[in-house]
């Protein structure tokens, strides 16, 4: 059969679990499905975890038109490749076993938001002298926190503003003070979070229409 006949029917990446944590192996194996023999080059598995982040900076203008300016960041965790050989491809059914042990210090799977990305994938590469098979798969990371190794984040935490208002700039401020506190700092997946308000009006005369809360996530990637 001539190269440019040969073809893979099946050449997926199979992992026993879509999931992990920081510290576990990573398990599963490569599915291929040829035709008939096929010579290659090589098989390649690669383990991969980054972090991307782009972000727009202040607007340039150049001869009065706008412009966006972008600034883009890149953080490796690993890269980890892997080869099978370069024996021929046998015709049928092949599968090859692969794991991959995750370091302990990574974070989680960071995606859905604007500016930054943290993936972890699994590529998959067949080399042969006139064509490239190719095949990518994700999986996902989960956070490993153990709260009892902080015991700082059990204790309550509580927090006051005091803003005076101001109508104008030569009339008196008014003054309000607003307490936020919850029970305790640590906090699992899942686990509802309940927070307590205290707002003190300090001038009948000012009238607050209503209070909103946010929860924001922070994340600190190293350069």
């Amino acid at each position: 059969m001539e190269d440019d006949e040969i073809s893979l029917e099946i050449f997926e990446i199979w992992l026993h679990r879509e999931e992990y944590f920081p510290g576990e192996i990573v398990t599963g194996k490569l599915l291929v499905v040829a035709k008939d023999v096929m010579k290659i080059e090589g098989i390649f598995i690669k383990f991969e975890g980054k972090a991307t982040a782009k972000w727009e900076k202040k607007p340039a203008y150049l001869c009065g038109f706008q412009e966006a300016e972008f600034v883009e960041g890149e953080k490796s965790y690993f890269v980890n490749v892997f080869r099978y050989g370069s024996d021929p491809l046998p015709s049928g059914s092949s599968a090859y076993p692969f794991e991959f042990e995750l370091p302990t210090e990574i974070p989680p799977t960071l995606r859905g938001l604007k500016h930054v990305k943290i993936k972890y994938t699994v590529d998959a590469l067949i080399q042969t002298e006139t064509e490239d098979y190719r095949q990518h798969k994700t999986f996902t990371l989960k956070s490993l926190l153990n709260l009892n190794a902080s015991p700082e984040l059990a204790l309550p935490l509580c927090k006051t503003v005091r803003e005076s208002l101001y109508e104008s700039c030569w009339a008196f401020g008014k003054l309000v003070t607003l307490s936020f506190s919850v029970r305790k700092q640590g906090f699992v997946p899942g686990e509802e979070v309940k927070a307590y308000l205290l707002l003190k009006n300090c001038d009948d005369m000012l009238l607050v229409s209503g209070i909103e809360t946010q929860l924001i996530q922070v994340n600190d990637l190293p350069r």
